[in-house]
């Protein structure tokens, strides 16, 4: 709950939700991974630097390649990519019902916008944070066919005649991704193997 932390590769299948999405990829599109891709002044370095290969979008999150995730984004207009960010509640305090709720971290619009570099790190999640709870939220957006449900852990307070003393207000489920969209990323990481 108040742990913030970057996600890292576990970031990935939710960007690739927002392309496709965004209809800047298709599940079959194929990409060059040489192992390293230059943006801006900086490289970026898959973990384990693969000989040049192609790779499609399953493969991006099979091998959790960090040079297929700076392509899939560099595909998205910039501004739609951050509204993507927000969408999913990045840099916002989450409504559960749960106590010293942390809101996570994300640059302002123009300071992400105005490099390259942070577009490309957010991809592989890296350069903003959220708490765990955050992150799993996010994932069941995947599982609950694009709705982002926020987490409770109680449903009330009530007492032993069954009257009702507290009842959490719950937000109504934002559909951020299609069904279909989901179930194609699900499909795509029920592919990866667990080593």
């Amino acid at each position: 709950m108040t742990d913030l932390y970057e996600p890292g590769s576990t970031f990935k299948p939710l960007i690739v939700a927002a392309a496709l999405e965004s209809g800047v990829i298709s599940p079959d599109d194929r990409f060059n991974d040489p192992g390293t891709i230059r943006v801006s002044d900086h490289v970026i370095k898959n973990a384990v630097i693969n000989s040049f290969r192609q790779i499609n979008i399953a493969e991006i999150l099979q091998t959790s390649s960090n040079v297929g995730m700076v392509q899939i984004v560099q595909r998205l207009e910039p501004k739609l990519y951050y509204s993507w960010l927000q969408k999913l509640g990045i840099g916002q305090k989450m409504d559960t019902d749960l106590p010293f709720s942390t809101r996570g971290s994300l640059k302002n619009q123009d300071q992400f916008l105005s490099s390259p570099l942070e577009m490309a790190t957010a991809s592989f999640g890296q350069g903003f944070s959220l708490t765990p709870l955050q992150l799993v939220q996010m994932h069941g957006a995947l599982a609950n066919g694009g709705q982002l449900v926020t987490p409770h852990v109680v449903q009330g307070l009530i007492d032993s005649q069954g009257k009702v003393h507290f009842s959490p207000e719950i937000p109504v489920p934002r559909q951020i991704f299609s069904p279909s969209t989901t179930q194609t990323v699900v499909n795509m990481m029920e592919t990866v193997e667990i080593s």
